[in-house]
């Protein structure tokens, strides 16, 4: 191979490289965007708990509330893979125990009685969900 051409395959190869790295591997903006759009739907549905009546809403009512929830938080955990400094970690954990406080409530007595600690569940996903929503600067 002539000299000129290896040269022009090295300088072809560094650009092709340089290229390559300078390439953002996703669209960051976007996938913040879409992270903050199912963190708002995943609030709704955890808003829709906090949203039931303890004199007049039973357990059932809490647990079918808390059956939308599921489908949200996947969108949040797939959101949050796109996104490098997304930590859906404490999330996950206060959305769980929230979700097993209202698995684990019994059927037998009413809403109002179990009503502080679901609430107190509540506060948390939502004080989590409102930092990492800060921490992006969501809308």
């Amino acid at each position: 191979m002539p000299r000129i051409s290896r040269s022009l395959v090295a300088v072809t190869a560094i650009g092709l490289a340089l290229a390559v790295a300078c390439t953002p591997a996703s669209d960051q903006p976007s996938a913040e965007d879409a992270l903050c759009d199912s963190l708002a739907a995943f609030a709704d549905s955890v808003q829709a708990i906090a949203d039931l009546s303890p004199e007049t809403d039973s357990v059932g009512d809490a647990q079918s509330a808390a059956d939308a929830a599921p489908a949200a938080w996947d969108q949040v955990a797939t959101a949050a893979a796109e996104v490098g400094e997304a930590d859906e970690t404490a999330l996950n954990e206060a959305w769980s125990d929230l979700a097993n406080t209202i698995t684990n409530l019994p059927t037998d007595v009413p809403l109002s009685e179990a009503w502080d600690s679901v609430l107190a569940s509540v506060d948390d996903v939502q004080g989590v969900y409102t930092e990492m929503r800060d921490g992006l600067g969501c809308a």
